[in-house]
């Protein structure tokens, strides 16, 4: 049974002193959010964390449940689950599944997934011509050429280098 808590005092000890994974951390901040009519800011500044601290944490409620379960009973490392929480609810069930036959999921599988969701929005872009609209061209056009020369990646450098020629068309 939960103890009726109130003071900022008493939330930071109660959130201080729980036991648990980042998930159960996650749900006692949103239960205690909801339960005070509390924001993020007003946690954060109870906690001594910074808004975004506190975002990040809160994202993990949004996991899919058996990754949330893993992340519970140890099974999926913390940083994994901080990245998957912001992928589409198709790539967590992807790692899901892995989870649910017994698979490690690695952190470095984790952001290259990610990686490849990334490109593929960017392709998406690119082939939706979403941008006709004037944006600040000249910069965006430097930024490019810096990241053609300075990633490794050569997917992305490819992808640069198409967004770079439509931009300069744009340019003229």
């Amino acid at each position: 049974m939960r103890r009726e808590i109130g003071t900022a005092k008493e939330i930071k000890e109660y959130l201080i002193h729980l036991e648990g994974s980042p998930v159960e951390m996650a749900e006692a901040i949103y239960d205690l959010m909801k339960r005070h009519g509390l924001s993020q800011r007003e946690i954060a500044k109870i906690l001594g964390w910074s808004q975004q601290k506190v975002s990040c944490v809160l994202r993990l409620l949004s996991l899919d449940p058996e990754l949330k379960r893993a992340v519970k009973e140890g099974r999926l490392r913390v940083t994994a689950a901080y990245r998957l929480a912001s992928m589409p609810p198709e790539a967590q069930r992807k790692f899901a599944e892995k989870v649910r036959r017994g698979e490690k999921v690695r952190v470095k599988d984790v952001e290259e997934e990610a990686k490849r969701i990334a490109i593929e929005e960017l392709r998406d872009i690119i082939e939706a011509d979403l941008l006709d609209t004037p944006p600040v061209v000249e910069e965006a056009i430097s930024v490019l050429k810096r990241l053609i020369e300075e990633v490794e990646d050569q997917e992305v450098r490819e992808l640069a280098s198409l967004l770079l020629s439509k931009l300069e068309a744009m340019a003229g």
